[in-house]
């Protein structure tokens, strides 16, 4: 009987708890004890308790009445409601919430544990808790990798400013960017009070290298973070080390005592600060290139951010400084960002979020300071940057030196992105004596004098504004073998054959299976499509000029594209750039595409417009007509020919007629 009293008073409070819940209920518990009825109105649990006491007692009677030693189980509990607080329909977790979902809990905020997993892309930088198959930032597959992300405590987890201001009054804790002067960033400035020819704003020209000049846009611009990349050995380090030497060259130098002060601004020395070489194998670099005596470059062999950071802020305010040393730098170069490393930053050197978090730290060194930083980075097998695509987004300036010709003896400067200049601009330098020279194109053509067989002269267009001289060679010989070959060097080959095509067809020059066909383009190579039909009309009126043995026009550029039908198309770029090229080279005449034949003067050239290829081919050579070649018909073996005494025809042999048939199989004939 104590345990039906029991299993009583606990429907009971269970019947309790849930009027609690419900206050605006209409219908109760059907089962166990409690019969249906109504609620009309809301009441309050104080209320209610009464009637609740009352049902216990009217159906408890219908059972046998407990012993005396049960009373206390037969009372009804008294429940305190005072502090109840009904529970909450919403989840626990997910999106406003309160609380975080459970697959990013553990990244986040201080835990237990002195290390959490993270998943970051090695395409994009991107970062996830948990391993996915495709990133859902870039969409490439296969690209994220696991790396361990040890926390820190609370008290170390400080914000830190982007440009090293308070952000109107941010609290942060003790950095190196402690000391800086910030006022510029601390509240918004309108742009008509933004002095744009103060000290801060002048550019740093580079003096000597007018090809990066132009590539950054007018020079360095202060506070600017520069990224250059290249293939390994295509001489990055060489031409940050000249970069620097030549900066340093127009260093303020120091001041004795006594001697006076130096008017207007000072500028600093250069750092060159290297992670992958000691400072004899800078030196001896140096002396290779022959600025080893620069008393201004400063050498520093570190691989600690955080320490040549705190070197940096620490001279800012030195200008009255006896020894150069003592001097804020007016430029730092780094060599390379993926030797470098920061010591807040779990992670070898050059890894995902080294390499993030050092470029973030120099991105934040170069504002405050407005000091320019040049860093030199690696590339990948793809050619671009090593490490999170984040990287080229954070720099001011992404360049790239690339190797051009078979010979490797050039170099293309290119501006992938420039926020101070075009993209459009690219600079060429030349490898002599270990020594990256800049502009080393030709000013003058060494055709101008002289008609030469089989070499004409052709004008193409680099990064959109570059005008480069072209000498396209072409060689037209009789084989030694059974069929002709075909030899290109800086020229695509199905753009030879197709010019072959158009000779044949249009200009009745005919070069056979039996000659073999040797093109070379001097200089620079054109084996992108694009270079490839500026040189066009070169290439058509040099092979036929070889075939021919027929002298070409030494003082005439050959600047149109062929097409299929044998007209004349025009280039595609600057064409103005093209034409004050060719003046300053010594050309006097350009054959050019146009509708009809035209002849005009202009940047003190006879520029000529042709519409068909037959008549550019007539105007470019010395003869002044196309040399037309005969295909040579071959004689027939001696094994085949005919004898005199064997029949010429079926007449002659007069033979009856013959039925190739018999009678036997006559049913077989037909089907």
């Amino acid at each position: 009987m104590g345990r039906i009293m029991n299993w009583q008073t606990l429907t009971l409070s269970l019947s309790l708890v849930y009027f609690v819940h419900m206050p605006s209920c209409h219908n109760s518990f059907v089962n166990g004890f409690i019969r249906p009825f109504s609620i009309q109105r809301t009441v309050s649990f104080q209320e209610r308790l009464p009637g609740l006491i009352k049902y216990r007692a009217k159906y408890s009677s219908d059972f046998e009445e407990d012993d005396d030693d049960d009373d206390d189980d037969d009372d009804v509990p008294e429940v305190d409601v005072s502090n109840f607080r009904p529970p909450t329909t919403t989840a626990s977790f997910g999106f406003n919430r309160g609380r975080s979902s459970p697959s990013t809990r553990k990244a986040m905020g201080v835990s237990g544990k002195s290390a959490a997993k993270v998943f970051v892309c090695t395409n994009c930088g991107a970062e996830s808790v948990q391993w996915r198959g495709k990133c859902p930032t870039c969409q490439e597959w296969n690209t994220l990798q696991e790396f361990v992300v040890h926390r820190s405590s609370a008290s170390n987890n400080k914000l830190k400013p982007i440009f090293g201001g308070g952000g109107g009054g941010m609290n942060r804790g003790s950095t190196w960017l402690d000391g800086i002067d910030d006022d510029n960033y601390e509240r918004p400035t309108s742009i008509d009070n933004i002095d744009m020819n103060a000290d801060d704003f002048r550019r740093l020209v580079i003096p000597g290298d007018d090809e990066l000049n132009n590539v950054l846009g007018g020079g360095l611009v202060k506070g600017s973070l520069i990224l250059l990349g290249g293939d390994p050995g295509v001489g990055k380090s060489t031409l940050a080390l000249q970069l620097a030497a030549q900066i340093a060259s127009t260093s303020t130098p120091v001041v004795g005592v006594g001697m006076g002060e130096i008017p207007g601004a000072i500028q600093g020395p250069v750092w060159y600060v290297s992670g992958e070489e000691t400072l004899q194998q800078i030196a001896s670099r140096a002396q290779r290139l022959k600025v080893d005596s620069l008393s201004q470059l400063l050498l520093l062999a570190e691989t600690s951010l955080e320490r040549v950071a705190s070197q940096v802020v620490s001279l800012l305010d030195n200008q009255n400084a006896e020894h150069v040393e003592q001097y804020p730098p007016s430029l730092i170069v780094f060599d390379s960002i993926q030797t470098m490393m920061s010591e807040d930053v779990p992670g070898s050197p050059g890894g995902i979020t080294q390499v993030r978090e050092c470029m973030a730290l120099l991105l934040r060194l170069a504002k405050s300071t407005k000091i320019p930083i040049i860093c030199i980075g690696h590339v990948t097998k793809a050619g671009d940057v090593a490490g999170p695509r984040m990287v080229e987004h954070m720099v001011d300036a992404v360049l790239y030196l690339q190797s051009s010709g078979d010979d490797g003896s050039f170099r293309w400067l290119r501006a992938a992105k420039n926020r101070f200049g075009s993209c459009q601009v690219v600079g060429l330098y030349e490898f002599q004596n270990g020594r990256l020279l800049p502009n080393p194109e030709l000013h003058e053509n060494p055709l101008k004098e002289d008609d030469v067989e089989g070499a004409a002269t052709a004008i193409t267009v680099e990064g959109g504004s570059r005008a480069m001289l072209q000498e396209v060679q072409a060689l037209v010989t009789p084989t030694t073998a059974s069929f002709g070959k075909k030899t290109v060097d800086g020229f695509p080959y199905s753009r030879l054959n197709l010019l072959l095509g158009v000779l044949q067809k249009h200009c009745n020059v005919y070069i056979g299976k039996t000659k073999d066909v040797y093109i070379n383009v001097v200089g620079t190579s054109a084996k992108n499509s694009k270079t490839a039909h500026d040189l066009d009309l070169a290439v058509a009126i040099a092979l036929t000029s070889s075939n021919g043995s027929v002298s070409i026009r030494g003082d005439t550029a050959f600047l149109a594209q062929v097409g299929l039908l044998g007209e004349l198309r025009g280039l595609n770029g600057e064409m103005e750039a093209r034409l004050i090229q060719a003046a300053r080279t010594g050309i006097s005449r350009v054959i050019v595409a146009g509708r009809k034949y035209k002849v005009s003067r202009k940047f003190d050239l006879e520029v000529i417009e042709c519409p068909t290829l037959r008549q550019a081919l007539e105007l470019g050579l010395t003869s002044g007509k196309i040399p037309i070649r005969q295909k040579l018909k071959r004689k027939a073996p001696a094994s085949k020919r005919s004898s005199s005494n064997e029949p010429k025809s079926m007449q002659e042999l007069d033979l009856d007629d013959v039925i190739l048939d018999d009678e036997e199989d006559d049913e077989n004939d037909y089907i």
